[in-house]
């Protein structure tokens, strides 16, 4: 492939994920929070390449999957009870 037609692809590409992915982009973070809510693990997998293109746009997925992380993980310490278990000592808040 010549130079030509690498700088057409990149263009094309760019056109694309201005127009499939950037004109959706607050949809696409609303519906990964209910991905990850729902641990639909294959529609993450594809979800991510595309929000990974735009500046910015993995940010909320990372968060909305922080703050599953860690709520699940309290969720799975809390019926633990006596004094060796000190759960504010691990949690941080976000």
């Amino acid at each position: 492939m010549d130079i030509h037609n690498s700088n057409i692809l990149l263009q094309v590409r760019a056109c694309c994920e201005d127009k499939m992915v950037a004109a959706h982009v607050d949809l696409l973070h609303s519906e990964a929070e209910m991905m990850i809510k729902n641990e639909s693990r294959r529609d993450l997998t594809l979800l991510y390449p595309l929000l990974r293109s735009l500046p910015g746009g993995l940010d909320p997925l990372v968060q909305h999957l922080t703050r599953h992380i860690t709520l699940q993980g309290l969720q799975a310490i809390g019926p633990l009870q006596g004094e060796n278990v000190n759960i504010t000592k691990y949690s941080k808040v976000y």
